[in-house]
């Protein structure tokens, strides 16, 4: 009880005092490369800026957040834009900042930019990070489509990229087509 206050209360509560004082400032925090005073406390200059991660114990320079992600404030690593939406731009700090896949194609995530969707599939919306196969009964026979245009003159089956002509007086149930 004595010791309540003092210095060695201090220093029992903190363990022994070693190469590790001052403490590191943790990932994700921003110390001070010209203040040491900034690497005592646990909040150091405080959490790393939006659009940077501070990956290192000790980081004094913040690292640029790649495009295809994002860092928001205190970002030990970057997050990666969701499949659906993609970014060819640096320092995001947000998800929400990453584009929407347009209609018509398809983006796996990150910094991939849109593909167009494949002739036999489509992608009616934006946000898509896969293209569909058109339905039997419709095809697409162009890249990039945001609907499968009715089947006409011929047969479709699902992923159809053209209308496949029947042959007269072919037995659809026993053809190879």
């Amino acid at each position: 009880p004595e010791l309540v206050g003092t210095s060695n209360r201090v220093a029992l509560i903190l363990g022994s005092i070693g190469e590790d004082y001052p403490f590191s400032c943790p990932p994700g925090f921003l110390g001070s490369e010209s203040d040491p005073a900034f690497q005592m406390t646990s909040r150091c200059l405080g959490p790393c800026p939006a659009g940077y991660t501070c990956p290192h114990e000790r980081t004094v320079r913040p690292v640029p957040c790649p495009p295809g992600s994002a860092c928001p404030a205190g970002s030990i690593s970057p997050t990666q834009c969701p499949a659906g939406t993609y970014s060819a731009e640096a320092n995001l700090t947000s998800v929400d900042l990453c584009a929407a896949c347009p209609a018509g194609s398809f983006c796996l995530g990150g910094l991939s930019a849109p593909q167009a969707c494949a002739p036999g599939s489509f992608a009616p919306t934006s946000n898509q990070h896969v293209c569909t196969p058109c339905p039997a009964g419709s095809f697409a026979n162009v890249s990039g489509l945001v609907a499968c245009i009715d089947c006409f003159g011929g047969y479709c089956p699902v992923g159809a990229m053209n209308p496949i002509a029947c042959e007269i007086g072919a037995d659809l149930n026993h053809s190879s087509v």
